[in-house]
């Protein structure tokens, strides 16, 4: 197995030491901004000083994140977001539609009700005869979130 080459220069250290009485610049630091910034932007919003570390680029990736509604209204009422932020697929879809946002919408799509089947080969005896089991779920991780709309209207917020 190849080693790396020992480093032949020392390294600075990474934590020094001083007596001297320092006012901090910060009220609060936030590691890892890709979910932080929102609680970055809340704290932001109440009046304190706010740092977000981050190793890499600040964005969300490109994968839906399932949510009720209730919780973006709870970014919201934190003020990691505004209401003009929630856009897309925010009304009340019928049972069995899907509504869509469009492009560059926070709310990608909206089922509604989410649906749970289960058959008595699954569950066990239950009187349904063989037959599926339908439990609905109303405003139960409905909705589609794009975490990088999501992430860059925080970040916009907090900027």
């Amino acid at each position: 197995m190849r080693r790396p080459p020992a480093a032949t220069t020392a390294l600075p250290p990474f934590v020094t030491e001083s007596g001297d009485a320092v006012a901090p610049e910060y009220d609060v630091i936030v590691l890892g901004g890709t979910l932080g910034i929102f609680a970055a932007a809340a704290f932001q919003r109440r009046g304190l000083k706010v740092c977000v570390v981050e190793r890499g680029p600040l964005v969300g990736r490109n994968q839906e994140w399932n949510l009720s509604l209730d919780e973006v209204y709870d970014l919201v009422e934190a003020g990691a977001l505004e209401m003009a932020d929630v856009d897309g697929a925010v009304g009340t879809p019928g049972k069995y539609e899907v509504l869509s946002g469009d492009d560059g919408s926070l709310v990608a799509s909206n089922f509604g009700s989410v649906r749970a089947g289960f058959n008595d080969r699954e569950v066990g005896p239950s009187g349904a005869g063989g037959g599926l089991q339908e439990v609905w779920l109303p405003e139960v991780l409905n909705i589609g979130v794009r975490p990088d709309v999501a992430v860059a209207r925080a970040r916009r917020r907090f900027e």
